[in-house]
């Protein structure tokens, strides 16, 4: 169990991190904070498809 979440963590932080690699192009961050891989760790992609959404676009 504990491994599990710490693979899933692991996961979140270099799906974070792969993102913001190929935004940062445009000039535009998600900043990698507890809330940022908390929201990516219970929801996955949709999560940093509505966090980029809501940051830039509304």
């Amino acid at each position: 169990m504990t491994l599990f979440i710490i693979k899933k963590i692991v996961y979140t932080l270099c799906l974070l991190y792969t993102v913001n690699i190929f935004i940062s192009k445009q000039n535009k961050i998600i900043p990698i904070n507890i809330y940022t891989v908390l929201l990516v760790y219970f929801y996955d992609l949709f999560a940093i498809l509505m966090i980029i959404f809501l940051k830039y676009y509304c």
